[in-house]
């Protein structure tokens, strides 16, 4: 069943990042790994290539060092999101939309991986949405008048 499948590809990518979990194994290296792991053949036939989790996989990818990278990244989305909610109505709908936008992303991240699929260009639209108008309002609020 999906869910079996599921629970094999975690207990592969639990066990990669116990063996290495600072550095990880490197992008590109998780179908390798499931396919040398222990899990069974029949498993490993239906062609699945990623962990079906994106945090477990950027752990294995990346290690520790990687998955702090990543979310350094999204803390200074986080802090965007902040600053701009308090600029003003428009900018607090803008914010709400991207805040919930980021949490049905990470709820569904926990059973798919979207690193390769729709994951990158979401964060980069969404994420560079609120990134410029952060940046516009910070420009807008140094100028000074004529």
């Amino acid at each position: 069943s999906s869910f079996g499948i599921r629970v094999h590809l975690l207990q592969v990518g639990l066990g990669s990042f116990k063996e290495r979990p600072l550095l990880g194994w490197g992008p590109g290296t998780v179908p390798s790994l499931i396919q040398k792991s222990d899990i069974p053949e029949s498993d490993k036939k239906l062609g699945h290539i990623h962990l079906h989790n994106t945090y477990l996989d950027i752990l294995v990818r990346l290690g520790l060092v990687g998955f702090l990278l990543f979310a350094g990244a999204f803390w200074i989305l986080l802090k965007s999101i902040w600053a701009l909610s308090r600029v003003g109505p428009v900018h607090r709908q803008i914010s709400l939309f991207s805040l919930s936008a980021f949490f049905i992303l990470g709820i569904g991240s926990l059973t798919d991986l979207y690193m390769r699929q729709i994951g990158w260009f979401f964060m980069a639209i969404v994420g560079g949405v609120v990134y410029s108008f952060s940046i516009w309002n910070q420009s807008d609020s140094t100028e000074k008048p004529l």
